[in-house]
């Protein structure tokens, strides 16, 4: 029987609930933007009401990797927080997560300050930072202590680009993850092989082999897998938690999956499963320039087995869209076009499509996937990623039935393409709810001063 005992500031009936370990057909009461109770509830109790009968309620969307205003080959991503964020939500995406830059001779809590106040003057939905690392000296490693007080609990590392500044040794990832440890937070790797695969561009280069067709050349898989298997032999050595961003290859995925010994979680993305490396062979390859490149089929095939396995526990996007002009002006050779695609408006509709719609996914997985471990391995859970009383009320109502064409014409992110332009995809997300605010319904804005918050996140 309905009760009548409880006050909501909105009611969402009737829809299928999805949780990281259920799917029921229920009623949500939100109240003060969070969950306030399950059940089964009178229309009238609620200030507000949303009938969602034939609908799917879901965990908002958490996108653990995006690059809003990223400078990147003498340009910067054509999305800032302000257009990225609405994108996002557009998309079914209720918080992300993006990156702070360690900066010469400035405190790691100064670079933290002003990568935030960057987003809180635009920013439409919740967010946190992880912060690059590239300079170990131990007199910016003994700040660790003051950026966890901050709510940043995961250092990003690179093991590629050595000409831009950003790749650490292995005695330096040593160092780092060692420092890390102590304090049992994570470091993040963008794990290629940068020396090799320098090597490799500059060799292409000398014998004038310049086209696109030589970027994943130049990046073959060993590159990849090489320093998976080497970061996590470094994680093993210091017993620090550690994630391996955009994993995009079968040997990859195989040295992640014997690494029983350490705690270690990897993300892949859209483009990894849905694309592979023969559209660097057309016309419009430049627009698919990114690091990792894309791969074989096979690659693909095998995260999708890992993401049915838990192997691989989240789909991120790596967003950082350049426009069509930016990827392709003049007679670039690939070394000099910018790496990145957008991708943070498609993930949802896309990972349903192909997850739950084509492959069989069952909806507590992909809310797993797409929300539920990431908040869980990022320290945000139970605030976000899941449904229960106490929780941020951060919801998206997903259409299961709902059949597009996806059209760059029809996004919102500040891109003039994308990746997946053509594809037909069935279910579709139609209203997004961030602490209890309705942001989007239908592909139709709606507040004018939506209130994204930088989330302080928990180590662990």
């Amino acid at each position: 029987m309905p009760r009548h005992d409880m006050d909501f500031d909105l009611l969402i009936s009737g829809g299928t609930v999805v949780t990281e370990s259920e799917s029921v057909i229920t009623d949500i009461g939100i109240r003060d933007g969070r969950v306030a109770a399950l059940g089964s509830f009178q229309r009238s109790s609620a200030r507000s009401h949303i009938k969602a009968a034939g609908l799917v309620a879901m965990p908002g969307g958490i996108d653990v990797h995006v690059h809003m205003s990223l400078p990147f080959g003498g340009t910067v991503s054509s999305d800032d927080f302000g257009s990225g964020s609405r994108a996002a939500a557009l998309g079914g995406t209720t918080t992300m997560i993006d990156f702070a830059s360690q900066i010469p001779e400035t405190s790691l809590c100064d670079a933290i300050h002003a990568r935030k106040r960057e987003a809180d003057r635009q920013v439409c939905i919740d967010y946190a930072l992880h912060l690059i690392i590239n300079d170990v000296a131990d007199r910016w490693l003994r700040e660790l202590p003051e950026t966890l007080a901050l709510g940043v609990s995961t250092f990003k590392a690179f093991t590629a680009y050595p000409n831009e500044g950003l790749m650490l040794s292995q005695l330096e990832l040593r160092e780092l993850m060692t420092r890390v440890a102590q304090y049992g937070a994570q470091v993040d790797v963008h794990a290629e092989d940068g020396l090799t695969i320098e090597a490799n561009r500059q060799r292409f280069v000398e014998l004038g082999q310049t086209s696109m067709a030589f970027h994943p050349r130049s990046r073959p898989a060993t590159t990849e897998s090489e320093a998976i298997r080497d970061v996590l032999a470094t994680a093993h050595q210091t017993g620090c938690r550690v994630h391996i961003h955009h994993l995009s290859t079968a040997e990859g995925l195989s040295n992640i999956e014997a690494a029983t010994d350490i705690s270690v979680s990897a993300e892949t993305c859209p483009q990894y499963l849905l694309l592979d490396a023969s559209l660097y062979n057309t016309p419009k390859a430049a627009l698919f320039a990114a690091s990792p490149p894309l791969r074989e089929p096979q690659d693909s095939e095998a995260l999708w087995k890992g993401l049915r396995s838990g192997s691989i526990s989240m789909v991120a996007t790596d967003h950082c869209p350049f426009t069509f002009s930016q990827k392709t002006a003049g007679d670039k050779a690939f070394t000099e076009v910018p790496n990145g695609m957008p991708g943070i408006e498609t993930r949802i509709p896309l990972m349903f499509s192909e997850a739950v719609v084509k492959r069989g996914f069952s909806l507590p997985l992909f809310a797993q996937i797409v929300s539920t471990n990431p908040a869980r391995r990022f320290g945000m859970y139970p605030q976000k990623g899941t449904i229960k009383p106490g929780s941020d009320a951060d919801l998206v109502l997903l259409d299961p039935k709902a059949h597009k064409q996806i059209e760059h014409t029809k996004l919102h992110m500040n891109c003039d393409w994308s990746p997946y332009e053509g594809m037909e995809v069935t279910g579709w997300p139609i209203t997004t709810i961030l602490r209890g605010e309705i942001l989007c319904q239908e592909g139709e804005w709606i507040p004018a001063n939506p209130k994204g918050r930088f989330i302080p996140r928990k180590v662990g």
